[in-house]
């Protein structure tokens, strides 16, 4: 008799452990996004001159955005942020172990992609370190959670 893996698809908590450390903030306005969501438990940013979060969508940006600073627990109306700020939205800032299998990066970024530095004379400064390193800066940390059984084929 045949054996498969079968994958369990059940609903397991996003959060595994550790408390995990929330705020509501505002996400900007954002044009470019005309209806996609900002889908939850996507890794966000924060503008440091604005003071607004946005979707992390490069490592190479010149503003400040370039540097993960939690995940969003919530989608954001993608239809929303084209018309205007949206306001009172949790991010996750720090002290969670996370599942890494619903963790939401855009633009086709992973965790390992190497973050591009720019320094104030506008020179782009290469350090070392990746989403995921700058995310464990925060504590928040990742665990692979597939959950397999064997069945009778």
């Amino acid at each position: 008799m045949a054996v498969q893996r079968q994958t369990n698809n059940e609903n397991k908590p996003f959060i595994l452990g550790d408390d995990g450390e929330a705020r509501r903030v505002t996400f900007g306005r954002d044009q470019t996004r005309t209806s996609a969501d900002i889908e939850r438990y996507t890794v966000v940013t924060r503008n440091p001159s604005s003071g607004l979060w946005y979707a992390y969508t490069a490592v190479d940006a010149v503003d400040g955005t370039q540097v993960p600073m939690g995940i969003v627990m919530e989608t954001v109306d993608g239809a929303a942020l084209h018309a205007g700020n949206v306001t009172d939205i949790a991010v996750l800032k720090g002290n969670a172990l996370c599942d890494v299998e619903q963790l939401v990066l855009e633009n086709s970024l992973t965790l390992a992609d190497i973050i591009n530095w720019v320094d104030d004379n506008g020179d782009d400064v290469q350090i070392n370190t990746t989403i995921e390193q700058e995310l464990r800066k925060l504590n928040i940390r990742f665990a692979d959670t597939i959950d397999t059984t064997e069945v009778e084929a």
